[in-house]
């Protein structure tokens, strides 16, 4: 994953490119967004792979806050920095660790129900 974040920077990052690998200039500029493309494919592909395997799994988050894009739900994150949605509830507040059941995986995010108990 870092080898594939640190070509999409190489390939995002033109100017710096051209100062650290003078060879990858020479490369039309659609050959390089087609490229950083496969790769973006790739990595969702192997994120979603991830991620699925936690479906059904109880990890423990760390409560972060409300969603950014929905009000009903908050967020935290597990221990390996996955991020997961899952409804707001009064009890919790930030920085509280609780055990949240994963029941449905996507490319960068899971949601989930906090395991009351």
């Amino acid at each position: 994953m870092f080898a594939t974040i640190w070509l999409i920077l190489l390939f995002t990052l033109n100017g710096l490119v051209h100062l650290l690998l003078p060879w990858m200039s020479k490369f039309p500029e659609e050959v390089k967004r087609v490229r950083l493309q496969q790769l973006m494919d790739i990595q969702n592909e192997i994120s979603l792979e991830l991620n699925k395997t936690m479906e059904g799994k109880v990890f423990d988050i760390i409560v972060e806050g409300p969603s950014a894009k929905d009000e009903t739900m908050w967020f935290g994150r597990t221990s390996g920095n996955k991020m997961v949605l899952f409804p707001k509830d009064d009890e919790l507040t930030i920085g509280d660790t609780v055990p949240a059941y994963i029941d449905k995986a996507q490319t960068w995010v899971c949601y989930g129900t906090i395991q009351k108990g």
